[in-house]
C-alpha cells in the first residue's frame, strides 16, 4: 500500500492555503450553481411558464428570483474574483488529509449557518435552507470519497490531474442534487396530511426537483462546469 511508507515530513501538517481556497473555491460554485437554478425556477413560475407550485403570484416570484440571481452572481464572483485557485492540490497523502478536513471543515460551519440562522416560515426560505443543508451534505459525503478515489487513483489513471477540479465541482453539485430532493421531500411528508388539501399541495410542489426545474440545475451546472474548465 501506498501509505505504509509516509516520512515525517508528509506527517507535518500546518496550514496550506492554497487547499483551503481550492475546497472553498469548489463549495461557493456549488452553492451559487443552485442558487442561480432555483432563481430561473423562480423566474419561471412568475411567468406562468409552468404551474405555480412555490409562489403565489408574480411579484413574489420576481422579487425573489432577482434576490437569488445576485445573490448567486455574488457567490460565484467570489472564487473567480478573489480566490483565483482552480486546481486541487490532492498529490500527497497531507494535501488529502487537508482536503478532507477542508471539506467537511466549510461544510459545517455551512450546514450550522442555514439550520440555525435561515428561517423556515415561507416556502421560499425552506427550499432556500434545504439548498444551503444539501450543498453541506454532498460536502460531508461525496467530497471526500471523490477526492480519496481520486488521490488513490491518480498514479494510474494520468488525466485525474488536470480534470480533478472539474470533476469534483461535478460530483459535489449533482450530489448535492440529490440531497436536495431527499431534503424536500422528507421535509413535505412531515407536513402531509391527508384531511387537508393544501398540505397534499405542499407536498406535490415539495418534488419540483423531479421535472422540468431540474433541467433547469442541471443545465446551469453544464454551463457552470464548462466554464470552470475552459479557465484552468
Amino acid at each position: 500500500m501506498q501509505y505504509e511508507n509516509i516520512t515525517n515530513s508528509e506527517l507535518n501538517f500546518t496550514f496550506e492555503s492554497k487547499n483551503f481556497l481550492s475546497i472553498f473555491g469548489l463549495y461557493l460554485f456549488s452553492l451559487g450553481t443552485i442558487f442561480s437554478g432555483y432563481s430561473v425556477y423562480l423566474f419561471l413560475e412568475a411567468t406562468e411558464r409552468i404551474d405555480r407550485t412555490i409562489i403565489t403570484w408574480s411579484g413574489q416570484g420576481l422579487f425573489w428570483c432577482l434576490i437569488l440571481f445576485f445573490i448567486a452572481l455574488f457567490i460565484l464572483f467570489i472564487p473567480i474574483e478573489f480566490l483565483n485557485v482552480f486546481k486541487i492540490y490532492n498529490s500527497s497523502f497531507k494535501d488529502l488529509i487537508f482536503n478532507i478536513i477542508y471539506s467537511i471543515g466549510i461544510s459545517l460551519v455551512s450546514l450550522m449557518l442555514f439550520q440555525f440562522f435561515i428561517s423556515s416560515d415561507t416556502m421560499i426560505m425552506s427550499d432556500i435552507s434545504s439548498i444551503g443543508k444539501s450543498v453541506s451534505f454532498a460536502g460531508f459525503i461525496a467530497v471526500p470519497l471523490i477526492l480519496f478515489l481520486q488521490h488513490t487513483l491518480r498514479t494510474s489513471l494520468n488525466f485525474i490531474d488536470s480534470g480533478s477540479y472539474s470533476f469534483t465541482l461535478f460530483i459535489w453539485i449533482i450530489s448535492s442534487q440529490i440531497f436536495l430532493k431527499s431534503s424536500l421531500n422528507s421535509s413535505a411528508f412531515e407536513k402531509f396530511d391527508l384531511s387537508n388539501s393544501i398540505s397534499i399541495k405542499r407536498y406535490i410542489a415539495s418534488s419540483f426537483l423531479g421535472s422540468k426545474s431540474k433541467v433547469v440545475l442541471i443545465f446551469f451546472s453544464s454551463c457552470l462546469l464548462s466554464s470552470s474548465i475552459l479557465k484552468i
